[in-house]
């Protein structure tokens, strides 16, 4: 009869250690995916707060920053309820809310992520709506600021 005492116990360590290795591979995959999604979501929820500063910016051509995050979920300008924001997102990265940036004047132009965690990718690109990238390492990079456009030179025209 042939001895094979060993080599079913060494057939088995070796089945649990590549079991293992697959499984080790799986988690980095599935971490890789679930920080990519909480990406996008924060490049969602910070473009939904830059739009809806530049929607308070523009109301009946007022051309004033919000000064709070309320005033955005419910513009105490108007007489109806006029929402630019429909709720207080929060940052998907942190599980805080998001950093408000300021101007001078204390009005809200944009928001940032407090996360220093390195992002899967370099920038966030969305046609049309530029995203400012400041130094530094980690989302908190990303700056999702509204820059109002610049009004026309108003000199006279020139002439010879």
């Amino acid at each position: 009869m042939l001895r094979e005492d060993g080599a079913t116990l060494l057939h088995v360590l070796l089945l649990v250690v590549m079991v293992g290795y697959l499984s080790s591979l799986a988690a980095k995959g599935w971490t890789l995916a679930a920080k990519r999604e909480r990406e996008e979501e924060l490049v969602f929820r910070a473009f939904q707060y830059r739009d809806a500063i530049e929607r308070y910016w523009q109301f009946e051509g007022r051309m004033r920053f919000p000064g709070s995050i309320e005033a955005l979920l419910l513009d105490p300008r108007s007489a109806n309820a006029l929402r630019h924001l429909r709720t207080a997102y929060g940052d998907p990265v942190t599980g805080e809310p998001f950093l408000l940036i300021r101007e001078q004047g204390g009005g809200i132009v944009g928001v940032r992520s407090a996360s220093e965690a390195e992002p899967v990718r370099m920038f966030p690109v969305i046609p049309g709506k530029p995203v400012l990238i400041s130094d530094g390492k980690g989302y908190s990079r990303w700056q999702f600021v509204f820059t109002p456009p610049r009004a026309p030179s108003r000199r006279p025209p020139a002439t010879r």
